[in-house]
């Protein structure tokens, strides 16, 4: 049997690597960017990484965090529970900044450990206020905040005027959620805030195909060079 000339022994492999690369991105690449998620506006306070420290809310009582970032598309603010027994009790939602104030209520019955969402008016402009959770039931909740160190932030939480070391860990988004590939202006919009003039959506669309595009194409000419080194 005859061997197969040079220049095919040399393109096989790149082929089958060039093959792999498309039926990863077929598989796990493709699913990520078209996946629905929540379009997040702000994080004042991201979910702890992995110790949860609670934030103890007493009935009538008021958690306060403030200096957080307000857009005019935000629409939803979403808080952590921490665990605790038995049923937790309604929640009033307060956002708030010069100009505009915005209300929104979370009803009882939900558990330790859940994800509790509360829409709220649109801002008119983008603003940086203070959001407050009231705890307007007669029972105790306890809501996820956290110490660790790894999150550094400029917000800070009180309870009734009194100002923690604990951060109450909040996630303001959009009214729907979307993939990102139903966005990709607004993403490289947000990556290029407050960069030099230079760095904008264009610049940075081009730097990510030539990511996407070129190093593939380096990888199996390397691979290609490498066997014709061979030979």
């Amino acid at each position: 049997m005859r061997n197969p000339p040079p220049i095919v022994r040399r393109a096989w492999l790149p082929a089958i690597c060039a093959l792999l690369m498309l039926v990863a991105f077929g598989a796990w690449g493709i699913p990520w960017l078209t996946k629905s998620r929540a379009d997040t506006t702000s994080v004042p306070t991201p979910p702890p990484f992995s110790a949860v420290t609670p934030i103890v809310l007493k009935g009538g009582s008021k958690a306060c965090e403030d200096k957080v970032a307000f857009a005019t598309a935000t629409r939803a603010v979403t808080l952590l529970t921490a665990k605790f027994d038995g049923v937790g009790g309604p929640l009033r939602v307060i956002a708030s900044y010069p100009g505009y104030r915005g209300d929104a209520t979370i009803a009882r019955g939900y558990g330790g450990e859940q994800a509790l969402r509360a829409q709220i008016p649109a801002p008119p402009r983008n603003a940086i206020g203070t959001l407050c959770i009231e705890n307007t039931g007669k029972h105790t909740v306890q809501l996820q905040g956290t110490i660790e160190p790894r999150i550094q932030n400029r917000s800070s939480t009180s309870v009734d005027d009194k100002v923690l070391t604990t951060k109450l860990s909040l996630i303001l988004t959009e009214e729907s959620n979307r993939s990102l590939a139903a966005r990709p202006g607004e993403i490289l919009g947000r990556v290029a805030a407050f960069k030099p003039f230079w760095v904008g959506p264009v610049s940075l669309a081009l730097l990510a195909l030539l990511v996407v595009l070129a190093v593939p194409v380096a990888v199996l000419y390397a691979v290609w060079r490498g066997l014709s080194s061979q030979e």
